[in-house]
């Protein structure tokens, strides 16, 4: 499993895994669905030149034959070394308005159900961290749903809690949490975060 950034030509992927996503997960994502599902191309293609985003992708031994669409949250693109592997998790890094220009977010962090717990939102976090000390950030930070699975997660990928809480803005009986991961070490200079831009 491994992290694959996406083009502004990839933006079909991109609509697949995030349609994916609202289907499958429609508690967390549910409400993008009447908006994005009638994206046009060039919807999701500002949203790709509007924020840095990642597949994971599987390894290329998955084969030729992943289904692709909404029903088995799969989408094709080329792995690693233009090798086939099916993408089936989303991150998302932009800058958030009005933070700092050393701080980056995270966002849109999902993975296709039955590929979790296999390594693909390590990967993702983990190239958005180093793409986000690339651009000179020194503080990465997300807002995440408070449950025991996300908490280990983000522990695991370096994440702690700032200690703001809030009540999630779609389901104000949910807490989201905000957490933020310190970078050092990261390689500077390679990349340039994309600035926001309207959908």
């Amino acid at each position: 499993m491994h992290a694959q950034p996406l083009t502004e030509d990839d933006w079909a992927c991109l609509a697949q895994l995030r349609l994916a996503a609202v289907h499958a997960d429609p508690e967390v994502f549910g409400w993008a669905l009447p908006r994005e599902g009638g994206f046009s191309e060039r919807h999701w293609r500002l949203r790709l030149r509007g924020a840095s985003w990642w597949a994971a992708v599987t390894d290329p031994d998955v084969g030729p034959d992943a289904v692709v669409g909404p029903d088995a949250a799969v989408a094709r693109v080329d792995g690693a070394g233009g090798a086939p592997g099916a993408a089936v998790g989303l991150l998302s890094l932009m800058r958030e308005p009005g933070a700092p220009e050393t701080e980056l977010h995270l966002m849109a962090l999902w993975v296709a159900p039955e590929h979790r717990r296999r390594g693909a939102a390590r990967a993702l976090v983990q190239a958005a961290a180093v793409a986000a000390g690339a651009a000179g950030a020194d503080r990465v930070t997300t807002w995440a749903h408070e449950a025991p699975d996300v908490d280990g997660l983000l522990r695991a990928c370096g994440f702690r809690q700032t200690g703001e809480r809030v009540a999630a803005p779609r389901d104000p009986s949910r807490a989201e949490v905000r957490w933020e991961r310190q970078l050092g070490g990261e390689p500077r200079g390679l990349v340039q975060p994309r600035p926001p831009q309207e959908d």
